[in-house]
């Protein structure tokens, strides 16, 4: 059999600007970034840097700010919407350790919001072969979104992620007090969300891999 390979043009990092081919993104092409994190890189070329910048900007203009609160949301475009995957692998890809006390304050939001929706879905989820504490709400997704700021829970049973995010925060600078917290909010997410989905058969919990959305009859998401 032969082994095919994947062509990809060539692809030139210069100290102003991307080339590939005839296109070309030059350092002049980028926003002057100015975040308010103050964290710069040293020794950098003058396109890495303004890169960095406009990175911490593009995080800075995520986060929420509303009734005391100041969160990560889904996107500046998405008002008070939150993704607890979203949240949570960001936060362990560099959050966490830029924006603690956001990412604290977001990781705790997502659960006030997701235990609070708990099992209420709209009609389309209701599963009655599975055993759990369904609480059906006459809404479409959209009219979910918009009352609840996220998604129903069917949609996002890879909710347990957001226990990796809070030790990679906590382990940080731990306290007692962080880990207990982590305790009783985990315990509590257990008992009352992911229970239902555990399969004594195997000792496994089911759920649908991780940044991998929900496959729907009229179309397929990534």
């Amino acid at each position: 059999m032969k082994k095919s390979t994947l062509q990809l043009p060539d692809l030139m990092l210069e100290p102003d600007g991307v080339a590939c081919l005839d296109f070309r993104i030059g350092i002049d092409d980028l926003p002057d970034a100015h975040p308010i994190h103050p964290a710069r890189l040293v020794d950098a070329s003058p396109l890495i840097e303004k890169l960095w910048r406009v990175a911490l900007a593009d995080a800075e203009s995520n986060i929420v700010r509303e009734n005391g609160l100041e969160y990560f949301g889904a996107g500046k475009n998405f008002g008070k919407i939150v993704y607890t995957r979203d949240i949570s692998y960001s936060g362990v890809l560099g959050l966490n350790w830029l924006y603690p006390e956001v990412m604290r304050e977001s990781l705790e939001h997502t659960r006030d919001v997701r235990l609070t929706c708990a099992w209420r879905v709209p009609p389309a989820y209701h599963i009655p072969e599975l055993d759990a504490p369904w609480q059906v709400e006459n809404l479409t997704d959209p009219e979910f979104l918009e009352t609840y700021h996220t998604n129903n829970f069917l949609r996002r049973t890879d909710d347990v992620v957001w226990l990796w995010a809070a030790e990679d925060l906590i382990g940080l600078d731990a306290t007692r007090h962080d880990w207990q917290w982590i305790h009783e909010i985990g315990v509590h997410c257990f008992e009352t969300l992911y229970a239902p989905l555990f399969d004594p058969s195997d000792g496994l919990y089911r759920g649908q891999a991780s940044f991998i959305d929900i496959h729907f009859g009229h179309k397929k998401s990534a």
